[in-house]
């Protein structure tokens, strides 16, 4: 259990260390959670200012209580329930096994991100290597541009255009390529290069897009009622089918959007092998 008056006594002093900031503050260093879209810094006050009397049940117990655990572990020390301590060196060691050695945390990154759906691509005898590695540099050289995006409408237009950028290259050497496979790319290099160095994502990561695939569709269908895609979907052609599934999803969860995924991704894999080996 935890001290409720020391949650509202720390989520008080993080409001007036906000209020003082003018601004110049970044999200990772603050208690939060999201309500319909809305970052929730102080779940005793509304935007106004204005007291909410019982935000355990206007935001939900469970809500409720771990942000309440990480205020207080925040202040006090602690590791959360939703944390683990990882000696750097296991940490490291865990990297390399998935990674590989690499200096080049980009490259490394897409090259995952490529294994992950390059079964997909028919080459027709062409150099699909050569265009990884364009891919790679391409990659490496436009996300820093991320840092600029101020809200989820600019990311998606840098992620609208590097997508149909990446389809473009591909058609240019006459290989089919889908805005389905370019999104899987993008949005995996994004989620690896945030366990690689996850300060580097760290100030776009709660626009990151949720990377579609057959798990997290399975799990979408099921758990929360959204249609299946009408095609495979890495054979998703134009992008607005692809961004109309993509806020559909945005509409049933209550988190940043990748924090969903990384859960959902891991339960969806788990019972699908289970139902498997039966």
């Amino acid at each position: 259990m935890y001290d409720i008056e020391k949650a509202k006594q720390y989520t008080w002093e993080q409001s007036d260390w906000i209020a003082h900031s003018n601004g110049y503050f970044l999200i990772k260093d603050c208690v939060f959670f999201y309500h319909k879209g809305a970052v929730i810094f102080d779940p005793w006050n509304d935007v106004d200012g204005n007291a909410i009397d019982d935000p355990f049940s206007l935001y939900g117990k469970d809500k409720m209580d771990e942000f309440c655990r990480r205020i207080i572990t925040k202040k006090e020390g602690s590791t959360t329930s939703s944390e683990i301590s990882v000696d750097s060196k296991i940490l490291d060691f865990l990297k390399m096994l998935y990674f590989g050695v690499t200096d080049n945390p980009f490259e490394a990154a897409s090259r995952s991100a490529y294994t992950d759906m390059c079964r997909t691509i028919r080459f027709n005898g062409k150099n699909g290597d050569m265009l990884r590695k364009v891919v790679d540099s391409l990659l490496e050289e436009r996300i820093p541009e991320l840092v600029a995006v101020n809200d989820a409408e600019d990311f998606t237009k840098w992620h609208q255009s590097i997508c149909e950028e990446i389809v473009s290259m591909y058609e240019s050497e006459g290989i089919e390529f889908y805005i389905g496979q370019a999104q899987k790319w993008v949005n995996m290099t994004l989620k690896y290069l945030y366990v690689l160095v996850p300060d580097v994502v760290e100030p776009f990561y709660r626009f990151l897009h949720i990377p579609l695939d057959n798990y997290i569709i399975d799990i979408a269908k099921k758990q929360y009622g959204i249609p299946s895609l009408p095609c495979a979907w890495s054979r998703i052609s134009d992008y607005q089918d692809y961004l109309d599934y993509e806020k559909m999803l945005m509409e049933v969860i209550d988190e940043v959007p990748l924090d969903w995924e990384f859960a959902k991704w891991v339960e969806s894999a788990h019972k699908q092998k289970i139902e498997k080996s039966r």
